[in-house]
């Protein structure tokens, strides 16, 4: 028995350490990265054999092991000790192949996924660059106007951008290619294919960059060629302006010729005397120019030549009659002409008193108006700003449309200075640039009410949209709230599943919201027509009750196709909608259409009544007013009848009580008696 078992531990024991020495031979031989992908592969598929054939192995140390107990079982001391020193030494042998197997097959599968990582960031790498190169290649097109070459210009700086952001990933990839080349010295990933990668990569730089510093000075050009063609404009317009004033005074030139002359010639006549009133001027208003100072002098003229009218008789005195005649005539020639000077000097000082004065009104007026240009400005830019909700939106609708109001109110503050402009055309300027601000601060405010007001309905319909898929949600989650407490692995995946299943319903919510918001539109559309036609019937010439008759036709003839958009909303209603109150209000709306338009006897009837004579419905209202009347009086009759059968003592109490009564109400007064 000892013999059997000592054999049978023999045996299995030289099975096992056959086994790893054949197991660590294929993997001395596999154990290698050098190569191509291709032997690393097959290297892969056979350390992965030998490391699933690591179960064969545990069998045959299994066998070893069972084997060994049974011989320390039954054998002596020392074939029990001699026994555990091989098993000590098979379980090394076996712990060291194990480690082998994992360390060689894990190696070698680290080479070949990292080897996979890295040839599919090539690829990708590779296509970008072809891209690059297919996008760069051609041809820049050349744009015509300023824009669309400043849309060139920053499309191409976007892509010099992208190119600089893929400098990192060629970076990473010439060094995974080292890495990879110095473990596996394929010759896929040398040093020439690295230098390529990297040649095309600058390559397509350096096109990206020539194209940009390309278009930055074509941009530029054309900046520069728009400012001198404006500049150049603006030269022929002035030079424009400055022909036309001079054609409008060649025009004329004849008129104004003929009245020089007529000058001329009074100037001629009066030459002596201007001449001599010029010496005299001269003398008076000697290196003057202030016009205050001129009237100071006319009125110290004027007092010297009184003085000298005053002095006849000294005069008189010193030179003969004739000369002091003269004199005389003389000094009165120029009294009179310095009266009129003086009246002329006048009337210019009054003349720059009130220009000057208009000049500061006009001033002060400029200043406080383009004041409060700037203040309607910052109030429309404190109101730029976006709102959360439709509360603050209607709000700020009001607000613009506040100052939208003051802004037309105040039009006519502007267009006051247009009288003062046709006066003085010099402030032209000004008033031209204060009302192209106000018309520009109009558009503005129209251009913000509208957006604010578009803004405002799109918030609301954003709201009766998240209504309704509150709704929608609060009944899915109705129906999730048995699934919330899960025991058991088998039953949260049956609910999970069922989730699964209910998740896809959800976009037939959606596609049922759509198709009733188009039905209720089209039903509206056709309700109000009906109704419409409906609401007046009466007076109708034959004209108009064809038309409503041929527009009946029509809606009659639109009824299947509401038909099908009824159904089709029926159809994607589906029964996780659940109730809908709008789609029962629906409903019954498009009944009551269809039983509307199912009895266009209202209208035939109205047609009839209307082509009666006018005597019948008078006679009929006569009828009915007189209804009540007739009824009296045969109440009245009947109780007449009746009052004979009573007994004549009750007869004759009850008539005395009627009558005593009726005496009685004939002559009472005030509210009925209690």
């Amino acid at each position: 028995m000892t013999q059997h078992v000592e054999e049978e531990f023999g045996q299995s024991l030289e099975n096992a350490k056959a086994w790893m020495q054949a197991v660590q031979e294929r993997l001395r031989v596999n154990d290698n990265t050098r190569g191509p992908k291709e032997q690393l592969e097959a290297r892969l598929r056979q350390t992965k054999e030998i490391y699933e054939s690591e179960t064969e192995g545990m069998m045959k140390m299994e066998i070893v092991y069972k084997a060994g107990k049974e011989l320390q079982e039954n054998g002596n001391e020392d074939k029990r000790h001699e026994t555990i020193c091989k098993l000590k030494n098979i379980k090394e042998h076996w712990e060291e192949t194990r480690t082998y197997i994992i360390h060689c097959h894990s190696r070698i599968e680290w080479v070949w996924l990292h080897w996979n990582e890295y040839l599919k960031a090539y690829e990708e790498f590779s296509l970008w660059l072809a891209k690059m190169n297919l996008e760069l290649e051609p041809n820049l097109q050349l744009q015509l106007g300023l824009k669309e070459k400043c849309w060139q210009l920053d499309h191409h700086h976007v892509l010099l951008k992208v190119i600089h952001n893929h400098n990192d990933v060629r970076n990473r990839l010439l060094d995974e290619a080292a890495c990879l080349h110095s473990i596996t010295e394929d010759a896929s990933m040398n040093d020439e294919v690295q230098k390529k990668l990297e040649a095309s990569y600058e390559d397509i730089r350096s096109k990206a960059q020539e194209r940009v510093l390309l278009l930055q000075k074509i941009v530029e050009e054309h900046k520069s060629y728009q400012q001198r063609v404006e500049k150049f404009q603006n030269w022929i317009l002035s030079k424009a302006d400055e022909m036309n004033k001079f054609f409008e005074m060649k025009g004329r030139m004849d008129e104004k010729l003929m009245k020089l002359q007529q000058i001329r010639g009074n100037i001629a006549d009066e030459e002596s005397t201007a001449e001599r009133l010029k010496a005299q001027l001269k003398e008076v208003f000697q290196f003057s120019q202030d016009v205050q100072f001129l009237v100071q002098q006319s009125c110290h003229l004027k007092d010297r030549l009184g003085f000298l009218s005053e002095k006849q008789d000294l005069l008189r005195s010193i030179f003969d009659k004739n000369d002091v005649e003269s004199l005389r005539l003389h000094t009165d020639r120029t009294l009179r002409e310095r009266e009129e000077l003086h009246a002329r000097l006048l009337q210019c000082k009054d003349h720059l008193e009130t220009s000057a004065s208009k000049s500061q009104d006009f001033k002060l007026m400029f200043k406080s108006i383009q004041k409060s240009l700037s203040t309607f400005k910052d109030r429309i830019a404190s109101e730029g700003n976006l709102q959360p909700d439709i509360l603050s939106k209607k709000a700020q609708k009001e607000r613009l449309q506040v100052i939208y109001k003051d802004l037309i109110d105040f039009e006519p503050n502007i267009l006051k200075m247009e009288s003062f402009v046709s006066e003085y055309p010099s402030y032209k300027c000004q008033f031209a640039q204060l009302l192209a601000e106000w018309k520009t601060l109009n558009n503005i405010l129209q251009k913000s009410l509208q957006e604010c007001e578009k803004s405002v309905n799109d918030h609301e319909h954003f709201r009766e949209r998240l209504l309704s898929l509150q709704q929608w949600m609060m009944i899915i989650q109705q129906k999730l709230e048995p699934y919330k407490s899960v025991n058991g692995d088998r039953s949260a995946e049956n609910r999970e599943a069922e989730l699964e299943r209910r998740l896809p319903r959800m976009s037939n919510s959606e596609n049922y919201l759509k198709l009733r918001e188009q039905f209720e539109q089209w039903l509206n559309e056709r309700m109000h027509k009906l109704n419409k036609i409906l609401m007046r019937t009466n007076l109708l010439t034959d004209r108009e009750l064809k038309s409503k008759q041929q527009v009946i036709k029509k809606l009659q003839s639109e009824v299947p196709e509401g038909q099908n958009l009824f159904q089709s909303l029926l159809n994607a209603k589906g029964p996780e909608i659940g109730e809908d109150a709008h789609f029962e209000g629906l409903r019954y709306k498009w009944m009551l259409y269809k039983s509307k338009l199912k009895n266009p006897a209202n209208l035939e009837s109205a047609t009839l009544t209307q082509k009666r004579s006018g005597f019948c419905p008078f006679l009929y209202r006569v009828c009915c007013a007189a209804l009540p009347l007739q009824l009296l009086l045969l109440s009245l009759l009947l109780l007449a009848f009746l009052l004979p059968l009573v007994d004549e003592g009750s007869s004759c109490s009850l008539a005395n009580n009627f009558a005593r009564s009726f005496n009685l109400m004939l002559r009472y007064d005030g509210p009925p008696p209690t």
